[in-house]
Parts: structure tokens; sequence; C-alpha cells
């Protein structure tokens, strides 16, 4: 997909911009919500279920304020892209037609050998769980070893 951003949820989280700038958020929280919504059917997923993944610990309303939070701090690191991204009361979502990511097949971005998520750390069972679940789903793809040369015979 040309000019569109790029997600890479393989090896190290990164969003990168159509210009290739890296516009990546600091917090752990801002990325997960990222990967979470990334790696979802349609890029869309409801805020509750968001909201379970990350904040499982806490009451619904302090787990609604840090994904209102999370959300804020995506918005102000996409700066002038700040309407990738979309929400309203229900769900939260990813513009389809300008993100891709390289869980999609053929990806030319992907990293081979790389983990899902490799080194993320957010501390919640639930998003541990679906974590796990995902580097199920997605395993490490390994680069093909070249085939030996056939030796000519002289």
């Amino acid at each position: 997909m040309a000019g569109s951003f790029r997600i890479a949820l393989f090896g190290s989280f990164s969003i990168f911009c159509p210009q290739g700038r890296d516009i990546t958020p600091r917090g752990v929280n801002a990325r997960a919500v990222l990967a979470l919504i990334a790696a979802a059917p349609e890029m869309r997923r409801g805020r509750r279920w968001l909201e379970s993944k990350l904040w499982s610990d806490r009451t619904q309303e302090r787990a609604s304020r840090s994904l209102r939070q999370a959300l804020s701090d995506i918005r102000d690191q996409l700066g002038l892209h700040a309407d990738l991204l979309g929400a309203d009361r229900v769900d939260v979502w990813l513009d389809t037609a300008r993100v891709e990511t390289d869980l999609e097949p053929g990806c030319r971005f992907r990293q081979a050998g790389r983990d899902f998520l490799e080194g993320f750390d957010v501390r919640d069972d639930s998003f541990e769980d679906w974590l796990r679940d995902m580097r199920q789903q997605h395993p490490v793809e390994h680069l093909a070893a070249p085939l030996p040369k056939a030796k000519s015979d002289s």
C-alpha cells in the first residue's frame, strides 16, 4: 500500500508515517493500545475490550480514564496525523485505508526471525494472555536457508 502508515508488530513495535518518520508513542500503554487495535480484525476494538486487556485490575472508571489518557498520548504523538486514530463512545479504530501492518501476508517490511511484539512489557495478566495467544497464532518466521550449490562433475 503506497503512501501508507506502517505498523511493525514483529520485533520492536513501531509506527512510521508515509515519509518514513518514526511516530511511535513513547508510553507503553499508548503503544499497547495501538498494537491491540492494529492486530484486530478491521483494526477496530471496543473500549471495554481494550480496558480489560490493559487495566483489568482497575475499576471501570479508572480503566476508562487510563484509556482516554492513552488515546490522548497517541494523538499527541501522531500530531498532524491524529485523524489516523478514530474513537467514539463504544469503539476505537485505525483508518484501514491508510495503515498496513506486518501481519498482512507478503508484507515487505516484516522482520524475519523476530517475535510478535518482542520485548513488550505490559504488566497485566489479560494482556499477557492475549500476547501469548497472538504469538502462537503468528510464530516467528525464519529466513529460508540458501540451498547448497550443486557440485559439478568435471
